[in-house]
């Protein structure tokens, strides 16, 4: 069972949230809370009329009324995607990604792993999409089947392959999990 953190109150300039230049690989996003040092991987409710929550939800638009939002903080995960990062140049973009429920806390822990794709319509790799109603196709068992999928940051190499809203990339640090999103 996860436990919770409080809402943490942050600055209201959106680009902390959407932009992750201003990092490098010693220093973590400046939203993110400091209170958990002793574990790799926390989860905190985002207050969902926060400055933090307003980007995540315009990425959503109607396509379902969200009830619930998580922020995962991986200082692990966030180390290596911010150093794929810098030696990739690739374009970063937020991207969802639907799968069995009972997988997202291994993704959240461990990260993407190739290992476990299986050959889609584009080869094997990590599939995303950019809009909320294909991935919900993929959100599927668990007590909340079909009512939750993941926010990710995504680095679009030359390798990325690109089909109308599908994203498939083909390393494991070139995505970064970043928030669960819950709707009705």
């Amino acid at each position: 069972m996860r436990k919770y953190g409080t809402v943490i109150s942050t600055n209201d300039a959106e680009e902390d949230y959407l932009d992750f230049s201003q990092y490098n690989c010693g220093f973590y996003p400046t939203h993110w809370s400091d209170d958990r040092q002793d574990t790799n991987t926390a989860f905190y409710n985002v207050n969902l009329w926060s400055s933090e929550a307003k980007p995540l939800l315009a990425l959503v638009a109607d396509d379902a009324r969200i009830r619930r939002i998580e922020r995962v903080q991986n200082r692990e995960l966030y180390l290596r995607y911010a150093e794929s990062r810098e030696a990739s140049r690739a374009r970063e973009v937020m991207l969802f990604h639907g799968s069995q429920e009972s997988l997202y806390n291994v993704i959240c822990n461990q990260g993407f792993d190739l290992g476990h794709s299986h050959h889609g319509l584009h080869g094997y790799g990590i599939y995303f999409s950019s809009t909320l109603v294909y991935s919900m196709g993929y959100a599927k068992k668990g007590h909340l089947a079909g009512k939750s999928v993941l926010v990710c940051r995504v680095l679009l190499t030359d390798t990325a392959v690109i089909a109308g809203n599908i994203h498939v990339v083909h390393d494991d640090f070139l995505a970064l999990p970043e928030y669960v999103l819950y709707w009705e």
